[in-house]
């Protein structure tokens, strides 16, 4: 079968569409051992050892942000809307998220994200303000003004 221009342009155009509006991960973090994690778009959170060597610590297709979590708050628990991808119990922990928005574990002990978007819960990824939650699961709304000001904004 002989490729036609229109098929040959629709597949272009997906391509093109794909190049423009995807975006790559961010999130690279460095523990007390001097190894190197961070999010390898499409293929899930690498480790680079001090000799250079690369594992992979979790794998997945897809993934966008990722925080160290150093004083471990949730090294024995799975924050929701996240993923812990150390260990049970690994100090420092290492969290993993797979869409959404920036993530930060603070000194406090308190899981900060970007959170809300029109049409969703205010405390769900996204990225209209900020909500943090604690070990114990407890979500609250951070900075609750910040998506009333960027409405005006915008």
């Amino acid at each position: 079968m002989k490729p036609t221009l229109s098929g040959l342009l629709l597949v272009g155009a997906f391509i093109w569409t794909r190049v423009v509006f995807s975006h790559p991960s961010s999130g690279i973090v460095v523990n007390e051992r001097g190894e190197v994690l961070f999010v390898h778009s499409t293929r899930g959170v690498a480790k680079v050892d001090r000799e250079g060597q690369i594992t992979y610590v979790h794998r997945s297709t897809g993934g966008h942000w990722l925080c160290i979590d150093r004083e471990g708050s949730f090294a024995r628990v799975q924050p929701k809307n996240f993923l812990r991808v150390t260990p049970d119990g690994h100090r420092p922990a290492i969290i993993y998220a797979d869409g959404g928005a920036p993530i930060t574990v603070a000194k406090d002990g308190h899981l900060y994200f970007g959170s809300g978007w029109d049409g969703g819960h205010e405390n769900e990824p996204g990225a209209a303000t900020i909500s943090r939650v604690s070990a114990d699961g407890a979500v609250s709304a951070f900075a609750p003004k910040l998506k009333q000001t960027t409405t005006e904004i915008s």
